[in-house]
């Protein structure tokens, strides 16, 4: 069950290690990251790479990682609130196993 006394940072499940919890600030800040190294490799690179694609299989493996349905909803809300707002080209993917 999540830390529901702080619902602005709660304290969840952590998806890359699942028998552990992080505050969901932490965990978008470790995913920040990952999209700005996303960022930086697509404008070294000659041909371009997919940083969107990047960062939407990323959410999707992180969104698949979770066993409690409330922490995964919790990250799913943050991580469209966050990341996708008006962009077309990203989805997150609510079906297990995805």
């Amino acid at each position: 069950m999540p830390d529901l006394h702080n619902t602005a940072n709660p304290e969840i499940q952590n998806p890359f290690k699942p028998d552990e919890k992080i505050r969901l600030s932490e965990l978008m800040g470790l995913i920040d990251e990952k999209n700005e190294a996303f960022v930086a490799a697509d404008a070294a690179s000659e041909h371009g790479t997919d940083p969107t694609g990047d960062l939407n299989r990323l959410l999707n493996q992180l969104t698949a990682a979770f066993t409690n349905e409330t922490d995964k909803a919790i990250f799913t809300t943050e991580a469209i609130w966050r990341y996708i707002g008006e962009q077309d080209d990203i989805e997150i993917s609510f079906a297990p196993g995805m």
